[in-house]
């Protein structure tokens, strides 16, 4: 496998140094990204090398448009630029969004939307505050207030307590029916928590860009070390067995706990290999019982029809399954194991063929399966998947073994431009 790999070209530190400024390394390459100090890739001494030139263009201004690119610089300036007396916001009309008329498209970065400043106002955050803080043995306001709109099952008293409330909701929603409002809010318990948990956040930090959150919106738990495949890449460097400090189920029940107590909405586990704890079912119901949305990221062999029943009655709503190739060959040489393509292919049309399942295709990109992805985003789409995830190989775990094959800048910008087109 490894000589399969195309070879990325290393430099050692001095020479990398002495064509900081410019230099040729006499290929008429020369080398433009050094890694950072401290990080993985500067401990292995790994350079990567563009495939033109170096500008020498002395002006090293960020406006200037000789290297045939946008720069980050120039984009907020022509975003700015768009806005004048006709279009005060710089926004792009839409009916030219729809007929594709225009070439270029930006974003106001200095929009300022009004409820911004009504948010950030002291009495505000008190408000949110008090709906949001805790009571024992009962839900927060927020909850009551939103689960007792338009809900003739609820307490007659908290449907008259909170009738100016309740109109104005009616009279912000717009055209959104009520019944539709309830569905996609308060019947989604994991939203409602995050509503809270919002609150919460602005109350006691202001409004802030980015926000700063009291507690996190979206927890990513590798369940067990434990693993069944024994794949190239593993960040994790998995084994077929468990650590021996591993938390027991009541424990893990208890984190699970702790995390509905400070409100978090959406839980993801991974591993190793989550499938193969017996512990995940009974998880994944104490997260139901809160309200937690649950997601799992798999590598699908053990997914049966029936397993795949068990996730939903769980609910579990999405699985995400790790392909690295559309060749069965290549895949298995890659985990390590033979047939497991075909196994992990079969977890996914059990995933699709599961009421209540949403699949998910994930492809680690590298430079050993860089030539696949449109391939593998068709694979996707034929396979019922509602969503594509690549992820970015990091060189940690077993990936150290494999460091040659990160895919150099040039192929990421155009992996990226890829993604967008299909998006």
């Amino acid at each position: 496998m490894r000589d399969q790999l195309p070879q990325t070209e290393h430099k050692t530190r001095e020479a990398a140094q002495a064509q900081s400024a410019g230099g040729s390394d006499g290929n008429g390459k020369t080398c433009r990204t050094e890694a950072q100090e401290n990080s993985t890739a500067r401990k292995l001494d790994k350079r990567y090398e563009h495939v033109g030139r170096a500008s020498t263009n002395p002006n090293k201004r960020s406006d200037r448009t000789d290297d045939g690119k946008v720069t980050s610089h120039a984009y907020a300036e022509r975003s700015r630029a768009t806005r004048g007396a006709a279009n005060p916001k710089g926004f792009v009309p839409t009916q030219q969004l729809k007929t594709r008329k225009i070439s270029q498209q930006y974003i106001d970065i200095d929009y300022h939307h009004p409820l911004e400043d009504v948010l950030d106002r002291w009495i505000t955050r008190k408000v949110l505050g008090y709906i949001s803080r805790r009571r024992p043995g009962r839900k927060t306001l927020i909850e009551e207030i939103l689960e007792s709109y338009d809900n003739p099952a609820a307490p007659l008293s908290q449907r008259l307590l909170y009738w100016p409330i309740h109109k104005f909701i009616d009279r912000m929603r717009g055209s959104v029916p009520a019944a539709t409002l309830r569905e996609r809010l308060v019947k989604h318990r994991a939203t409602l928590r995050g509503l809270v948990l919002t609150a919460r956040s602005v109350a006691e930090f202001g409004l802030r860009v980015p926000q700063r959150f009291s507690g996190p919106l979206f927890v990513v738990w590798n369940f067990t070390n434990r693993c069944n495949l024994k794949c190239r890449h593993c960040y994790q460097d998995s084994e077929h067995k468990c650590l021996p400090e591993e938390l027991t189920l009541k424990e893990k029940l208890a984190v699970i706990d702790h995390l509905a107590e400070e409100y978090v909405p959406m839980v993801a586990f991974a591993g190793g290999e989550p499938t193969i704890c017996p512990d995940l079912i009974p998880v994944l119901k104490r997260c139901q019982q809160h309200g937690i949305h649950t997601t799992l990221a798999t590598n699908g062999v053990l997914i049966t029809p029936e397993f795949a029943a068990k996730l939903a009655d769980a609910g579990c709503k999405y699985i995400e399954i790790s392909l690295d190739s559309v060749h069965p060959e290549r895949h298995d040489e890659f985990r390590g194991i033979p047939g497991m393509w075909h196994r992990t292919v079969r977890g996914m049309r059990n995933v699709v063929a599961q009421e209540g399942l949403r699949l998910g295709v994930a492809m680690c990109v590298t430079r050993w399966n860089y030539d696949e992805v449109e391939d593998m985003l068709q694979f996707a789409v034929d396979m019922g998947a509602s969503c594509f995830a690549h992820f970015n190989f990091i060189p940690v775990g077993r990936g150290l073994e494999m460091v040659e094959g990160d895919i150099t800048p040039a192929q990421r910008e155009k992996l990226l431009m890829t993604l967008n087109k299909w998006m």
